[in-house]
């Protein structure tokens, strides 16, 4: 025998002896035939949670619900709820109740199930929960849309944009738009309203214009005025509210009360130092938003005002919202603002949150999980819509929203 099949044959015996000398332990069965696990939890019902919902509805992304039932979790991290498969934020948890926030998902038909830490099954609700979008992009425009400057509506709620030198309108449930007017004349409205007689009133620089209504023709009607003007509002059908730009030594916004009737206008010298940016007709009165250009530390930086209407004259303007008290630093400017008809301030901003609404000296950020900005304008329908013009940002491209606000606006004197 050689030396190399020496060497082999001892290795063979050493390999045997290894196998040999080693016990085969199989590998633990994790199935426990004996094991049911926890009790599935059962679905008793879903509703919206009152505080986050108006008339039983509940949307997307923003919307509340109580689930109640039976075993659930006390522990709010061992319960998962889903929503045709994407899973809501659950926000508190009993064993008999779950509040969650609901996820983006839009559907009459929502289907919703439960899932609990050691149980082996789902909880299954037995009824579809319908969940609708609070807001919505209308007017299919892009991002190759010139630049939208403002919105306004008619009595049959047909939507009118000013997009670089358009007007487009909106008809009601369309996804398009039709272009009403298109010339370079009608560049840089700033703002728009629905007058009287179906004709849209707006401002350019320091004119005041207006559109006439389909079948009707006249000659180019406008109104020159001494100040850049901000924004309109009509008080009734034949008195329109004018705001402007600071101007002048010393420097004073004013209010143009409008006549439509002799095609006049009174100015009111009423803010000093300050640019207005937004105004509203409410209950008797004027509202106006401003932002201050002065150097008194000591003056309001952004706020709202109250002016009383006095037949043909207005009162000194009373603060009405110190918006210094939402930021402090003045950076966040106040865009555009309306009422309700309960009279709720609603408040749009250039760089803050899309939509604000200010109650009992509050502020409170309105759908602030899927709304963004900046809000360069917006007016309200018939009903309990508010249509918005959201300006390109970091966080989304510019278009016009519809905003489901569940109440109406104010009365409006323009239709």
């Amino acid at each position: 025998m050689n030396s190399k099949w020496k060497i082999m044959t001892g290795v063979s015996i050493l390999i045997a002896l290894m196998i040999s000398g080693c016990d085969y332990k199989a590998e633990p069965n994790l199935y426990d035939p004996n094991e049911k696990g926890a009790t599935t939890p059962d679905i008793v019902s879903i509703t919206p949670d009152s505080n986050f919902s108006a008339e039983d509805i509940t949307f997307a992304g923003e919307g509340v619900v109580k689930i109640d039932g039976h075993y659930f979790s006390n522990e709010k991290s061992f319960n998962i709820a889903y929503f045709d498969g994407v899973t809501g934020k659950v926000l508190d948890a009993t064993e008999t109740s779950l509040r969650v926030k609901v996820p983006y998902v839009i559907g009459d038909s929502v289907n919703v199930k439960v899932s609990v830490q050691d149980a082996f099954n789902f909880g299954q609700y037995g009824s579809p929960l319908p969940i609708m979008a609070a807001d919505v992009e209308i007017g299919g425009f892009d991002e190759y849309t010139l630049s939208m400057f403002s919105v306004t509506a008619d009595n049959d709620e047909n939507i009118f944009v000013s997009t670089g030198t358009e007007v487009r309108m909106i008809a009601p449930d369309s996804i398009t738009t039709n272009s009403l007017h298109n010339s370079t004349i009608f560049s840089g409205i700033s703002s728009m309203k629905m007058g009287p007689d179906g004709y849209i009133y707006f401002i350019q620089a320091t004119a005041l214009s207006r559109f006439t209504p389909l079948g009707v023709s006249e000659s180019l009607w406008f109104k020159i005025l001494a100040k850049g003007a901000t924004d309109l509002d009509f008080a009734s059908a034949n008195e329109l509210y004018i705001s402007t730009r600071s101007s002048g030594s010393p420097s004073f916004a004013d209010i143009y009360l409008f006549k439509m009737d002799t095609g006049t206008y009174t100015a009111f010298p009423l803010f000093e130092n300050m640019h207005t940016t937004s105004i509203r007709v409410y209950d008797g009165a004027l509202y106006v938003a401003t932002n201050y250009i002065g150097t008194d530390s000591l003056a309001y930086k952004n706020a709202v005002w109250k002016c009383t209407i006095l037949g043909d004259s207005l009162s000194s303007p009373e603060l009405y919202a110190n918006f210094d008290d939402y930021d402090a630093s003045g950076d966040t400017k106040i865009s555009a603002i309306t009422f309700s008809e309960i009279g709720v301030l609603y408040i749009g901003t250039t760089s803050g949150p899309a939509l604000l609404k200010y109650e009992n000296g509050n502020y409170i950020t309105v759908y602030n999980d899927i709304l963004t900005g900046p809000t360069k304008s917006f007016v309200w329908g018939n009903g309990t819509y508010l249509y918005m013009v959201r300006l390109a940002s970091a966080n989304g491209t510019q278009r016009v929203v519809r905003v489901d606000l569940r109440e109406e606006g104010a009365l409006y004197f323009g239709r």
